[in-house]
């Protein structure tokens, strides 16, 4: 018996600056993000996503973040979670209005993107490097008072297109929670025109526009 489900491929146009989000030290990443991941088939997906992290030049201090890195051409890439997770606060952001309940757990289970590796086009060209970087301070209350760090992120400027291939499974409505279909996965990839992908999105960067690919 075949696993019915339903299929459909996006594209995301970006209307802002997308900044990167992972550190730029592969130590940092494997200590700190993948000992995070869940046990299992996700922790392995975690520390597999290392060899995508570019090795530190001269002159490096780790401390900024990035894109992902294509392993064999070192182009930037986006993930596929980093799209699932958008999904995921989407779907907290409009649950008044989508009235999906576990949505978190719903879209673990039978939301799915065929491709791991996503890379990134402008113009139907492939973005071989990212555009600079943005520096912008972080400010925080500590113990000791206020406190201001400058953060360094990856750019690339808006333009930016990826595309992917979302895999819906069969699922029902319940009393208290409305199904999780492909209708309601464009509804919630709407919401990246308020609030987009990645670093600083509370910002307005990463924001973007969807359309389907035939």
């Amino acid at each position: 018996m075949s696993i019915m489900y339903t299929e459909k491929k996006f594209r995301l146009v970006g209307t802002s600056p997308l900044l990167g989000s992972s550190p730029k030290n592969k130590e940092v990443f494997s200590e700190f993000i993948a000992t995070k991941a869940k046990e299992g088939e996700e922790r392995a997906r975690a520390h597999a996503d290392v060899e995508n992290i570019p090795e530190l030049e001269e002159g490096d201090n780790g401390k900024e973040t990035i894109f992902y890195r294509d392993a064999e051409t070192g182009y930037p890439i986006l993930k596929a979670y980093q799209i699932l997770g958008f999904l995921k606060e989407a779907a907290k952001g409009l649950s008044d209005q989508t009235k999906l309940k576990q949505a978190t757990s719903k879209i673990d289970k039978f939301v799915f993107i065929v491709e791991r590796n996503l890379p990134i086009y402008r113009d139907g060209e492939r973005i071989e490097k990212v555009d600079g970087y943005l520096e912008r301070p972080l400010r925080a209350e500590t113990m000791q008072g206020p406190r201001v760090a400058l953060a360094k992120s990856e750019v690339i400027n808006e333009g930016w297109s990826v595309e992917f291939t979302v895999r819906v499974l069969p699922n029902s409505a319940t009393k208290t929670s409305s199904a999780l279909d492909m209708d309601l996965v464009e509804t919630l990839l709407e919401y990246g025109q308020f609030k987009g992908l990645l670093q600083w999105r509370n910002g307005g960067y990463g924001q973007f526009e969807f359309e389907e690919v035939k």
